[in-house]
């Protein structure tokens, strides 16, 4: 089983994340489009891929916000475009 996620700036809680799935769900691959992320998530998916399969793709600007004061507000914007955006 495999899932596919975007994410920005998770570093609080993207281990407990990853775990989770991982021993409570069955994930065994995790895709991870990282939203250019400022904080130290793309250190901590870096690690975590030692242990977990993790394939992480970056990019080095903002995708398209729906909020501008809450960067993790999308709205009614799928996901297809999200990624997309990214």
């Amino acid at each position: 089983m495999f899932i596919v996620t975007q994410i920005r700036n998770e570093s609080k809680r993207i281990e407990e994340w990853v775990k989770y799935h991982n021993h409570i769900i069955g994930v065994e691959k995790f895709i991870i489009y990282d939203d250019h992320s400022n904080d130290e998530t793309l250190s901590i998916l870096n690690e975590l891929s030692k242990k977990y399969h993790i394939i992480t793709f970056s990019t080095n600007k903002n995708g398209h916000y729906l909020d501008s004061n809450n960067p993790n507000v999308y709205g009614t914007i799928d996901l297809h475009n999200r990624i997309l955006n990214s």
